[in-house]
């Protein structure tokens, strides 16, 4: 797995959050995280961490919300 491959899961997990599809743009961010992960890139891998968890808690302040 290529850095490219990597980056390829982020910008896909981005477009299904934006699409609505949040559990599947977790799962991509997931893989991408794990993958820069495999290649030690601390700093892709800290980014992706951060946009998870960022994502995963507007996912739950809308479901509080709704």
């Amino acid at each position: 797995m290529n850095w490219y491959n990597a980056l390829a899961y982020v910008n896909r997990g981005i477009a299904r959050y934006n699409l609505g599809y949040h559990q599947k743009a977790i799962a991509d961010l997931q893989k991408a995280f794990e993958y820069f992960g495999y290649q030690r890139n601390q700093l892709a891998y800290q980014k992706t961490l951060d946009l998870l968890k960022n994502l995963r808690q507007q996912i739950q302040l809308a479901a509080e919300i709704a």
